[in-house]
């Protein structure tokens, strides 16, 4: 004949409330800790997105103004500013992003004209908002 399990309080196995409530906390804890790192990621996700937006859109109005005949842009002397808004050199290419661009004609040596093209992001996640000048220095 079998013996019948003892079901006394003092026999019982398995948890308490309180062993259920403790690992629970330690759990909680563990979750909270995680989160923030998770949060810091997502950050620094969307700051490099910025920075290579930033240097992208100034890549491409360098290569615009690239195209643009040099004699042309010599006629036009001086023109634009990185540090300001001028009328017809600066855009924003797209929501969030400021472009401003300048040109310098002879600036360092006669027959050379310097190209500057500045991006900044809008957005300010950690730090100083994202922001890329680009500079190319051009001759006939």
């Amino acid at each position: 004949m079998r013996k019948k399990p003892d079901h006394s309080a003092g026999t019982a196995a398995g948890f308490s409330i309180i062993e259920a409530m403790f690992a629970m906390v330690i759990f909680a804890i563990g979750i909270v800790a995680v989160s923030g790192v998770f949060l810091i990621n997502i950050k620094q996700n969307a700051v490099a997105q910025d920075v290579t937006q930033v240097s992208t859109l100034a890549q491409d109005m360098l290569e615009d103004l690239t195209d643009i005949n040099y004699d042309a842009m010599a006629a036009g002397g001086d023109a634009g500013s990185i540090t300001a808004d001028v009328t017809g050199y600066f855009d924003t290419p797209e929501p969030g992003f400021l472009r401003r661009w300048e040109i310098e004609v002879d600036a360092l040596v006669a027959g050379m004209t310097t190209i500057r093209v500045r991006v900044i992001s809008a957005r300010q996640l950690i730090g100083d908002p994202a922001e890329c000048t680009v500079v190319l220095t051009r001759t006939r």
